[in-house]
């Protein structure tokens, strides 16, 4: 196991502003919709989801439908 250099610094969500996306809501550009693979109400724009925090989730097609862990069967269906 190699330790993690004490300079590094991970660049999550990069490019990704909060603000842009609370104005996305207030002009009705992303509006609350049912996400299956979490059961619950996120934020779409028609075409992608998004999380509270505006990050994009993956979209719900992409979900492997039936199946078992025995048969290869993963959450996303590209695993294998």
């Amino acid at each position: 196991m190699q330790k993690v250099d004490p300079t590094f610094k991970p660049k999550l969500n990069e490019g990704f502003n909060s603000q842009e996306f609370q104005q996305k809501i207030n002009n009705g550009d992303v509006w609350e919709e049912y996400y299956a693979p979490s059961d619950s109400e996120e934020y779409t724009d028609g075409q992608n989801f998004y999380n509270r925090s505006g990050q994009q989730l993956r979209n719900p097609k992409e979900y492997a439908r039936g199946g078992s862990h025995e048969d290869g069967y993963t959450p996303f269906g590209d695993e294998g």
